[in-house]
């Protein structure tokens, strides 16, 4: 045994096994510890292993599942020991605390004994309830991308559902979905593809609205520094709505179908539902646009959004110009070039994501 918290970490193993009440407490997903948590532990805790055991351990050392969960207790553990180091609990010294509360100097030895046996369990429930808190952290997968990447990674999620994310995003997803619903939170921009479950809804938490689905696909856009939280619908119905909490919608509501449009204006607070079709609102994805008489403003906005670049333009432009063309996966620079033929203007590139456009004359 090379640590004492090594020793309270296996006993509360054991002890949570054997206390229906405290099972209520420290069980992960309503359900029991696994025996191979079991074994994890003893193992860990530098406890000797059954024949059997020792059997298991060796022929589970090859699943990457196995050595992860191993991996994830070791760092639980080691942080706990810190913790109680830092704290310098002594149960000796917790034992005469309680017992020097006794005035009775002729209390039988069973009450004694009692009491000791409390002053242990108090420690053992706060070690357990430290490692509940460490071991919490490790159910939660997070998705994230850098503002720089335009990659478009895509993510499958344990239920089937397909993610993909923009950039400057960030993904929250629990490592398996229980219960009756199934809870994501995202910050940033990503496309969703749900896999159907009308059993289980799917509901996207973000910046003070959330998207409640049974199958769809649509595309959220929920960047912090946005003033707006906008859903588009490709295929099937979604609730957008200003809150969700516990399946019951809290304020402003609306149910959105394909080719339309919600949007939460945050400073206003206020949600609405816009029916013009853009087609342009998944272009990020696909890096699809398609222009039809469309003011330089609107078309500057889509390629910023698109390709997450800076494009200025020069005061005197007229913004109200307009222009009708396709792009189909074009690269950004050849679009703008283009675009600044069609408006007889001057390119200067600053950086591979930073444009000006200004006048020739």
């Amino acid at each position: 045994m090379q640590t004492v918290i090594g020793v309270i970490t296996f006993k509360i193993v054991k002890h949570m096994q054997g206390n229906n009440n405290t099972n209520n407490v420290f069980r992960e997903d309503n359900e029991m510890m696994s025996e191979r948590s079991n074994i994890i532990a003893k193992y860990l805790c530098n406890e000797k292993l059954s024949e059997e055991e020792t059997r298991y351990l060796e022929a589970a050392s090859i699943d990457s599942d196995f050595q992860q969960e191993l991996n994830d207790d070791k760092v639980v553990l080691g942080k706990t020991d810190r913790y109680f180091e830092l704290k310098k609990i002594d149960t000796n010294k917790a034992w005469e605390k309680v017992n020097g509360q006794v005035s009775n100097k002729k209390t039988v030895p069973l009450y004694r004994t009692f009491l000791r046996i409390a002053a242990v369990f108090v420690l053992i429930l706060t070690t357990g309830i430290a490692v509940w808190q460490f071991n919490s952290h490790t159910r939660f997968t997070e998705y994230a991308t850098n503002a720089t990447d335009v990659s478009r990674p895509e993510y499958i999620l344990p239920d089937g559902t397909k993610v993909v994310l923009s950039h400057s995003s960030v993904l929250k997803t629990p490592k398996s979905f229980n219960g009756n619903t199934r809870e994501v939170e995202l910050t940033g921009e990503a496309f969703f593809e749900v896999k159907p479950n009308p059993e289980k809804p799917f509901i996207i938490h973000t910046e003070k609205t959330s998207v409640k689905v049974l199958g769809t696909s649509f595309n959220v856009y929920a960047y912090k520094a946005n003033s707006t939280v906008e859903v588009f619908v490709k295929t099937g119905k979604v609730q957008f709505s200003e809150t969700e909490i516990a399946g019951e919608t809290k304020g402003q509501a609306v149910i959105l179908t394909p080719g339309e449009k919600g949007v939460y204006n945050k400073a206003e607070q206020r949600l609405f539902k816009n029916n013009v079709n853009n087609p342009n609102a998944m272009s990020w994805l696909t890096h699809e646009i398609k222009f039809e008489l469309t003011p330089l403003s609107e078309v500057v906005a889509t390629l910023q959004r698109t390709y997450n670049v800076t494009i200025n333009i020069d005061n005197n432009i007229d913004m109200s110009q307009q222009i009708t063309a396709t792009f189909n996966k074009q690269e950004i620079d050849f679009i703008i070039e283009v675009v600044a033929l069609t408006y007889d203007l001057k390119i200067t590139k600053n950086s591979s994501t930073d444009f000006v456009l200004s006048s020739t004359n």
